[in-house]
Parts: C-alpha cells; sequence; structure tokens
C-alpha cells in the first residue's frame, strides 16, 4: 500500500511542486473526524511529507465548502 501511495506520488508530485496549505489554517484537519484526518507523515520521506501537506490543504478545501455550504 505504501509503495502504491510513494509510485503514486513520484509520478505526479515531488516535494518541490506540492502546493502547500494555507499557514493560517495549518491544523484545520485536525477538525475532521479522526478517520478523514491525514496521516502522520514519515519525517524522513519527503515524498509523505509532501502528501501530508496535499492532504491538510484538501481538508482546508473541504472544511471551507462544508462551512459556507451551510
Amino acid at each position: 500500500s505504501t509503495n502504491t501511495v510513494q509510485a503514486g506520488m513520484q509520478s505526479t508530485k515531488t516535494p518541490e511542486n506540492v502546493p502547500q496549505s494555507d499557514p493560517n489554517l495549518d491544523n484545520m484537519y485536525m477538525l475532521l473526524d479522526p478517520h478523514l484526518r491525514p496521516a502522520t507523515p514519515d519525517l524522513q520521506d519527503p515524498y509523505s511529507k509532501a502528501l501530508f501537506e496535499e492532504h491538510k490543504k484538501l481538508a482546508q478545501e473541504y472544511l471551507k465548502v462544508s462551512f459556507f455550504k451551510c
């Protein structure tokens, strides 16, 4: 499973081109239910960190849309 994720990341994203999450909303993902939160990254693996940043950004977008939908 990890190899699949890493293979997908290597073909589409590199740590340099992953958009960073909004620093003002950096911990917003913690508002999600635990099973929806991004997994803790392996800090020794740049692709794991990039995936975590991408997931945090997606969580921010999801929460913004959910908030403004109300």
